[in-house]
């Protein structure tokens, strides 16, 4: 998704990217994972030098950049906490809240891109560490840590083999997990911040993808295979892989952007038996963009909210960077009146906004006219909420001491 500007930040591996040239990408896409002005994605994650990564593209208001194609050279030996286990096994870490989250009335936001750094050197303007935007801001029901980047064939392990997923935080996080897992990253600050967040009584979802697509799978058996690591690596399961230290994160977003659309229905569907069978509430979600179908998730068949809509609790439809955001209050209305179908038996519906006027290349709904646009759907059954791109741009957006995303949420309440 995103469709930010990059954020003065490094990447994930340290490699140095440019520095604040990617922001403005692609028109449509969601973030993404190109480090440059791909056509769909914004920014991607600079390197130790270069621009924070974020996205350019249309949604998605998520971005990453391309992991770089070396390992940072901080890499720990091994792959032991820094209390000296192997890993961090689910059993260990904090259980997510067992409180569902209601079904009216949700903002939700991204977090982890930087989108505002491009642009706004003065890092006292960068978006601020998990935990403390989680206290700063009660208005946020779900958190969306941006990006795991790639699940299957990823370079970790044995190269090409491995899935153990490749992640990117801009600047929030980029030591390497171990020597064996180079590009997975060892995030004891975002360990916290879940932690924190989850206190606050919000959920905290990862998400997958990013604009440049290279979460892709090449089988339905990749997909299997991937939600089990997914499942152990981040959420309920016992895994010995935990970069996030004593944290299990609430769920799961597919923001698929590009790379084909092969496995993801048997993801988000052995994703959702493992979920059910766990006993606990844990989420999937989903970031199409507003042009219906959307390419890469549907619904259609072979795509998985064609093929597994009942997996999702909710789909964050990008409604910006393309033809059918409120700035065409007719196309929007025409373009919602489609997605809510999809509420019928399967997700609700959040409306994705940028959360400043820099966060997309279009779409971004002024105060004096967001009221108009939630009175348009508020009434709606298959109505949840509002997605924003992204907490950078919502950190820096105060007017008169409310941000964009505060005056957002109360309109929903």
């Amino acid at each position: 998704m995103g469709c930010g500007t990059g954020g003065p930040a490094k990447s994930a591996s340290g490699a140095a990217g440019a520095s604040g040239a990617s922001g403005a990408a692609g028109a449509v896409g969601t973030a993404g994972t190109s480090g440059t002005t791909g056509a769909s994605g914004t920014t991607g994650a600079a390197g130790t030098t270069g621009a924070a990564a974020v996205d350019g593209g249309a949604k998605d208001a998520t971005e990453t950049s391309d992991a770089p194609s070396d390992p940072p050279s901080d890499a720990p030996s091994d792959a032991k906490s820094s209390d000296g286990k192997q890993g961090d096994a689910g059993a260990d870490a904090a259980p997510p809240s067992t409180t569902p989250l209601p079904s009216k009335g949700l903002l939700a936001i991204y977090w982890g891109q930087n989108g505002w750094g491009t642009g706004h050197p003065d890092q006292a303007t960068w978006e601020k560490p998990l935990g403390e935007t989680c206290t700063a801001h009660p208005e946020y029901d779900v958190v969306i840590l941006s990006f795991a980047t790639q699940l299957a064939h990823t370079r970790n392990q044995a190269a090409g083999q491995s899935f153990v997923p490749e992640l990117n935080f801009a600047n929030h996080c980029e030591t390497s997990y171990s020597t064996e897992n180079p590009f997975l990253l060892r995030c004891d600050d975002i360990a916290a911040g879940v932690r924190t967040c989850q206190a606050a009584g919000k959920k905290v979802l990862i998400s997958i993808g990013g604009s440049t697509g290279s979460a892709g799978f090449q089988s339905d058996d990749d997909g299997k295979k991937a939600a089990q690591a997914t499942w152990d690596i981040f959420l309920g399961g016992n895994g010995a892989i935990r970069p996030f230290a004593n944290a299990t994160l609430d769920g799961v977003d597919l923001d698929i952007e590009g790379g084909g659309t092969v496995g993801y229905s048997a993801f988000a569907k052995a994703l959702r038996a493992l979920m059910d069978a766990s006993g606990r509430k844990y989420y999937v979600t989903g970031a199409p963009q507003c042009p219906y179908p959307d390419a890469f998730l549907g619904p259609a068949a072979g795509r998985a909210l064609g093929d597994a809509a009942s997996a999702f609790d909710f789909v964050f439809v990008q409604f910006y960077n393309n033809y059918c955001g409120y700035n065409s209050p007719a196309s929007f209305r025409e373009a919602f009146g489609t997605w809510k179908g999809l509420a019928a038996g399967g997700p609700k519906i959040l409306v994705g906004l940028p959360a400043s006027t820099g966060a997309a290349n279009t779409g971004f709904v002024p105060r004096a006219t967001l009221p108009a646009l939630i009175a348009d759907v508020k009434s709606d059954p298959a109505f949840a909420g509002l997605m924003l791109w992204d907490v950078s741009n919502d950190q820096n957006s105060a007017e008169g001491g409310t941000t964009y995303g505060a005056y957002a949420k109360s309109l929903l309440e």
